[in-house]
């Protein structure tokens, strides 16, 4: 098998030479662009093959876990059982942890964009492959004309925000795609996308990365039990008495502070710390551990 045989074509941004025919189009056809990793799944010597942009996968050679999800689904193996179907390579985004990740309920989920077949070397425009795929996940469309596109920024953010949660402001962008026979100047059928200005990571508050990174309940346990031993008196039934668990929370806090404060400092890059709302959280979240775990 030649890789290149399935691979994806390469989206051009609108700007570019490449797709300034798209410019002359009698209609376009708009769609979110999902910002995951890229899927493709076909039959080939009697079997479902899977790849990923740029190589074959399988379970033994995943990308994020694809191959293994896909063989995972009777879907496909449905599908492709039939022999009309084997014809088809089928083309999709498989959605995983990036800048716009998408809703917990469509995470790690396949969305298919497009579906060429190989007898005629043509992609099926979405209306042709809906009637083969009426029950598959497929990224939706919207017909325009090419003077719409100038303007897809603010009149389509809503659509653009495709599987994701009303924390985006919108999505990664938009791909726009002509079906019909027409080729640029060189020769080659290729569409076009529009993307937004990617957002700025959110920074971490210093307190969520303590309690992330250097806080945890191996800490808390091993304080416990070296006061445990310590002081065996101010435990009853095995528990700490309930007027001495403050005094313990405070001690397993100050040690914390002690022992992980220079280390806090350093690898946090001199942060403004609030001592005493640290020392309110960690006693706090002292109690809910021992009020659940000991």
């Amino acid at each position: 098998m030649n890789f290149n045989d399935f691979k994806y074509q390469h989206i051009e941004r609108w700007d570019t030479d490449e797709v300034q025919y798209l410019k002359d189009s009698d209609e376009l056809y708009l769609e979110p662009k999902i910002d995951g990793t890229n899927g493709v799944i076909a039959f080939e010597d009697g079997k479902i093959i899977t790849c990923s942009r740029n190589r074959f996968i399988d379970e033994a050679d995943d990308n994020q876990g694809f191959a293994k999800y896909i063989n995972s689904l009777d879907t496909f193996k449905e599908f492709f059982s039939k022999e009309e179907n084997q014809k088809y390579i089928i083309y999709g985004e498989y959605t995983v942890k990036t800048t716009y990740t998408v809703e917990d309920v469509y995470f790690k989920k396949f969305f298919i964009f497009d579906v060429y077949n190989r007898e005629t070397r043509k992609y099926l425009s979405p209306e042709e492959y809906q009637k083969i795929l009426p029950d598959f996940p497929l990224v939706p469309f919207i017909k325009i004309i090419p003077s719409e596109v100038e303007n897809i920024k603010t009149e389509y953010v809503k659509f653009s925000k495709f599987l994701l949660s009303d924390k985006f402001e919108h999505g990664e962008g938009f791909v726009i795609k002509d079906f019909s026979d027409r080729k640029n100047q060189y020769g080659r059928k290729t569409w076009a996308k529009v993307l937004f200005e990617k957002p700025l990571k959110e920074k971490k508050d210093v307190m969520e990365i303590i309690f992330e990174k250097f806080f945890t309940d191996a800490f808390i346990k091993k304080e416990y039990l070296k006061y445990k031993e310590q002081r065996p008196e101010d435990f009853e039934d095995g528990k700490i008495k309930d007027k001495l668990k403050f005094k313990l929370c405070s001690i397993i806090s100050n040690e914390f502070i002690k022992e992980e404060a220079a280390n806090i400092i350093f690898k946090c890059r001199f942060p403004i710390i609030n001592w005493t709302e640290l020392r309110e959280n960690l006693i706090k979240t002292i109690e809910e551990y021992l009020n659940t775990h000991l």
